[in-house]
């Protein structure tokens, strides 16, 4: 499914239809009130590439709906931008996991950089991570098994010449320590 919606939260219409002039470059812009955000959120996550809030309201009348989206993982991937011309409140929105904070008054390039930005970068984090976890052990970090054998014999192969020591070693018990400090 392709991921072309962008999520405008506003508190009014007026703000909206600039915003929504200002990101209608092959992107399909959905108008929520904050009262109906989590409800369309939870029903179109696999689709919205982007979340907007336009609002000059207090981070107050936002904390629900941050904390819902600061909590739950399957929104994580995806990026969300602040514009308010309540500027002083920019530390708390960046508290809640907010990727950029745009004060206004808006200049359009400056907006639609941004917006590109937050969304390449989304969809680059998503890439990498999936690359970490396929190669990398998530309690300890180090190679796991079949990352360790390919980087080791491509490492053999552009070396044959070269001598090399591999050291094994056996931690006594470490299902115990994996059991005990596995979160990932």
């Amino acid at each position: 499914m392709k991921k072309d919606i962008v999520m405008l939260i506003t508190d009014t219409s007026i703000k909206s239809i600039i915003l929504e002039n200002i990101i209608k470059d092959g992107f399909i812009p959905y108008l929520v009130c904050i009262s109906q955000a989590p409800e369309f959120l939870k029903h179109t996550v696999t689709q919205i590439i982007l979340i907007i809030i336009d609002t000059d309201k207090s981070i107050t009348e936002l904390t629900p709906f941050l904390t819902l989206y600061n909590n739950a993982i399957e929104y994580k991937s995806i990026p969300l931008i602040i514009t308010t011309s309540n500027w002083q409140e920019e530390e708390s929105y960046l508290n809640y996991s907010v990727w950029d904070f745009i004060a206004k008054p808006i200049k359009n390039c400056v907006f639609q950089l941004r917006v590109k930005n937050a969304i390449q970068h989304s969809n680059f984090t998503l890439t990498d991570k999936l690359l970490y976890l396929s190669n990398y052990d998530p309690v300890s970090g180090i190679y796991n098994k079949r990352h360790f054998f390919a980087v080791t014999r491509k490492l053999l192969n552009d070396h044959p010449n070269k001598n090399f020591a591999i050291f094994y070693f056996d931690i006594q018990r470490f299902r115990l320590i994996n059991a005990f400090f596995w979160k990932a």
